[in-house]
């Protein structure tokens, strides 16, 4: 049903029994007021009846003689009996009489006519002046009375019956009304109110955020569907809230998670709000800066100038720089965005959206440094480095491309590769390396100046992206000088396997010139003890013996040059990194420098020393010796051959004025010009011309000078010549075991000797030497020494130190554990202790040392030295 029909059923029920109700209490009114009136008139007519009879007791007595007030009586009384019959014409509101009230009507009417006739013949004069009524006309008029009086106490009984209808029509009608409206109210509370309260409730929770209620109505009015709708709408908007609160929440999640700083700000600029990007940034929190003017922070006057105009011009103004000051006072370079916020919530606010400019800064620095840095080591760079794209044209090249090939940077872009670099005997154009210029690995291939001389360059091609697009790197390197430097090395080894061999044959040698020194010094002795014999002088034998000792002598100087030479090769060919720090003697250093260039010097020029007092210097003698030897071989070069007469190197060794070790190679050379002096020292720099110098000599040199301590520097004029001084550091320690340093003692004393040796012709030259000195004895290893130490002692041991069946150091070690009162009467000898173990033995004990082959007023001076303690 409808909700107008139930409307209408629930005010149209109440309106008609109100209407019937209403006509009903008419009806009633209206014949209460008629029988009231028909009462008034019936009651008069009783009155009339009752006057009448008065009336006519006293016409009868003569009391009274008015007839015509008797007849006008008489009248009324009939016209009231006709009224109440018939109504009054003249009145509407009477009418006839109710046929419930005819027959007491028709009783005092028939009552009347019959008084009728008394009263007609009273008022014609019938009755005489005090004549009495009959009994017959007291009775009629008495009857009249009671028949009147009958009719209006029916009149009255009708008349309180038709206003207790009347009450109780109203009664009815009220209640009917009050039924009919407490009906409606239900209907109305069921059907209208009740939807209506469900709606408004509904609508309340709604309001508050209660998207989740659901309007039920059984009925199918309007009202259901306005539920119906309610309900859709409900739903939707709860959707909508949802969805609008996860987009809400999402863009608070974004809103903390970007890294930017945000703030809502009033007109006065005091923050309403911001986000974690504050922290991230300054260190600030939220509570640090809610009601805070944003400029105390951030901006300043900058930012209140940007707001004033936002607000002025309704506009967002965009990148903003301003300055930032975070919690611990650092600044910071901001980027922001300003823009008015028009939601209609009141005073007018602003969002601010700042973003921190200070690493971004940071990174464009490292960025340009990092670009500046790359471009310095491109455009440093002794190769030649271009840039290709994907058909091989040339976008970019360094400086040494220009100065290797000979064209300017500008002449070279947009040209092929192979106009730089091609196979062997290709013509250089694009055909001869593919179009799109593959990676290739280290390729040798044929560079071709602007000049048209053509070179060897190893060229090396690596893919690499720049910008998206493909492009290549070119690495070209010039080899001609590599090649150079390669012939250069294979040389160097073949040198230094040439001087690995010399060492081992110096080795070699040692043994056999020690006993043939021995052997020679012992002859020479015996010949110059029979040149004094008595015998000799008679045979005449002292020209004859002269001319042989001449021969012995000059056979012993040949041994010693020999004995020097194989001390120097085993000097300057031993390995670096065997050769300890120590101290060392320049003087002794030289000299081995100085034999070994000797045939480059001798050619060139005069070879002079100035031989002073210098102290010894902590280094690596075969390094030392390294540096004087290149020193020696680079004065000699700059002098050239076939002007020895005119040309001088000198040799100088001094001691500074601050106590240094100070030696000077000075030559009359070519000089160097003052512009390139500087540069010498530099790695791979030569004035030497192609395939003489590789640059490398100078650079080592001042390295190992660097290393020990000292300096090595340069003073030169063309023409004029060159000196190179070396400055080293004296020695932090004294010399241990260095013969010919320590003089001789004073006495010489005799004393028993083992002499240990392999080699028994060295240990019998050994022993003719000393013999007539000492008490000598000979042990042809460690295990045949040991024997001979158990039974007899010994003051002097000299022991040879690599020995096949047990090596000295091995006897040593066993002297200690079993005689080591004899561990510092030994006296070590050795054809060279060339290996890393022999060294490492004799740097760590003190006991004298000699090398083969051994100088014998050396060893003599070292027994002495021993037998005194």
């Amino acid at each position: 049903m409808r909700l107008t029909t139930k409307v209408g059923l629930v005010l149209v029920f109440p309106l008609l029994a109100a209407l019937v109700g209403v006509v009903v209490v008419a009806d009633h009114l209206r014949e209460t007021r008629s029988d009231a009136r028909f009462l008034n008139l019936a009651g008069r007519q009783r009155m009339l009846s009752v006057e009448l009879r008065s009336w006519l007791n006293m016409v009868s007595a003569g009391q009274l003689e008015d007839r015509a007030g008797l007849q006008e009586r008489t009248e009324a009384f009939s016209s009231a009996l006709h009224r109440l019959r018939h109504g009054d014409s003249a009145d509407p509101r009477l009418g006839p009489a109710p046929a419930e009230l005819l027959p007491a009507l028709d009783a005092v009417e028939a009552q009347w006519q019959v008084v009728v006739v008394d009263l007609r013949r009273v008022a014609a004069g019938g009755l005489g002046p005090g004549a009495a009524v009959s009994s017959r006309t007291d009775a009629s008029m008495e009857q009249l009375r009671v028949r009147s009086e009958a009719l209006v106490n029916a009149y009255e009984a009708r008349m309180h019956r038709l206003r207790a209808n009347l009450m109780l029509g109203l009664g009815t009608l009220l209640g009917v009304v009050l039924l009919v409206l407490l009906a409606g109210l239900v209907l109305t509370r069921r059907f209208l109110v009740r939807p209506l309260q469900q709606l408004t409730a509904a609508a309340g929770r709604v309001r508050g955020g209660d998207y989740s209620i659901r309007v039920r109505l059984n009925s199918k009015d309007e009202l259901a569907v306005l539920s119906g709708a309610f309900n859709e709408m409900a739903e939707q908007a709860g959707h909508m809230l949802a969805t609008s609160e996860g987009q809400r929440r999402q863009a608070e999640m974004i809103i903390e998670c970007v890294p930017v700083i945000m703030l809502v700000l009033r007109e006065d600029l005091t923050v309403l709000r911001s986000n974690r990007g504050l922290a991230a940034t300054l260190g600030l929190s939220e509570s640090d800066v809610l009601g805070r003017p944003v400029t105390a922070f951030l901006g300043g006057e900058r930012l209140r100038d940007a707001v004033a105009e936002v607000l002025a011009t309704r506009q967002t103004r965009r990148a903003l720089l301003l300055d930032g000051c975070g919690s611990l006072g650092e600044r910071r370079h901001m980027r922001a965005t300003l823009a008015a916020m028009d939601d209609g919530a009141g005073p007018q606010r602003l969002l601010l959206v700042a973003e921190d400019l200070t690493q971004e800064e940071a990174l464009v620095a490292r960025a340009a440094a990092s670009e500046t840095r790359f471009n310095a080591v491109v455009e440093s760079a002794t190769d030649a480095v271009v840039l290709l794209d994907a058909q091989g044209r040339i976008t970019y090249n360094n400086a040494a491309t220009e100065k290797m090939f000979g064209w300017d940077g500008d002449q070279l872009i947009g040209r092929c590769l192979a106009m730089l670099a091609c196979p062997e005997g290709a013509a250089p154009n694009e055909r001869t390396l593919v179009a799109a210029v593959p990676p290739v690995g280290a390729r040798l291939l044929e560079g071709r100046r602007r000049d048209g001389t053509v070179f060897p360059v190893e060229c090396t091609v690596s893919a690499c992206g720049i910008g998206g697009d493909a492009a290549f790197i070119g690495i070209l390197r010039d080899v001609s000088t590599g090649q150079v430097l390669a012939a250069k090395a294979l040389e160097m080894d073949r040198m230094l396997a040439a001087g690995t061999l010399a060492a081992g044959v110096a080795h070699e040698i040692n043994n056999p010139l020690s006993y043939v020194l021995a052997n020679l010094q012992h002859v020479a002795a015996r010949m110059e003890g029979l040149k004094q014999a008595d015998v000799t002088r008679q045979c005449g034998m002292e020209a004859h013996l002269d001319d042989v000792i001449s021969a012995v002598n000059d056979a012993r100087d040949g041994a010693e040059r020999v004995r020097r030479i194989a001390r120097d090769l085993g000097t300057l060919s031993r390995s670096a990194e065997d050769e300890p720090v120590r101290p060392a003697s320049l003087v002794r250093v030289l000299e081995a420098a100085v034999s070994l260039a000797w045939n480059h010097v001798r050619h060139r020029a005069q070879f002079t020393r100035e031989i002073g007092v210098a102290p010894l210097v902590d280094a690596n003698e075969s390094k030392l010796g390294q540096v004087f030897l290149n020193l020696l071989i680079n004065a000699a070069h700059a002098i050239p051959e076939g002007q020895a007469g005119t040309n001088e190197i000198r040799v100088r060794i001094r001691t500074g004025d601050d106590g240094d070790a100070v030696v000077e190679v000075h030559d009359t050379g070519c000089g160097i010009p003052e512009e390139l002096q500087e540069r010498i020292f530099d790695p791979f720099f030569t004035t030497k011309p192609v395939g003489q110098g590789t640059g490398l000599g100078l650079s080592i040199c001042k390295a190992i000078i660097a290393s020990c301590g000292g300096t090595l520097t340069v003073r030169s004029r063309v023409g004029v010549g060159s000196c190179f001084t070396v400055t080293l550091p004296p020695s932090s320690g004294a010399s241990r075991g260095t013969p010919g340093e320590d003089a001789p003692p004073d006495a010489a004393a005799r004393g028993r000797i083992l002499v240990v040796d392999d080699d028994p012709l060295v240990a019998v030259g050994l022993r003719r030497i000393l013999q007539n000195d000492h008490d000598v004895q000979l042990a042809d290893g460690g295990r045949a020494a040991l024997a001979i130490l158990a039974e007899q002692p010994f003051d002097v041991i000299l022991c040879d130190l690599m020995m096949p069946d047990m090596t000295g150091m091995d006897l040593f070690a066993e002297l200690k554990r079993r005689h080591p009162e004899l561990v510092d009467r030994v006296v070590f000898i050795s054809g060279g202790a060339f290996t890393p173990t022999g060294r490492a033995f004799l740097d760590s004990v003190n006991n004298p040392r000699l090398d083969k082959p051994v100088d014998m007023a050396a060893l003599k001076r070292v027994i002495q030295q021993v037998l005194a303690g």
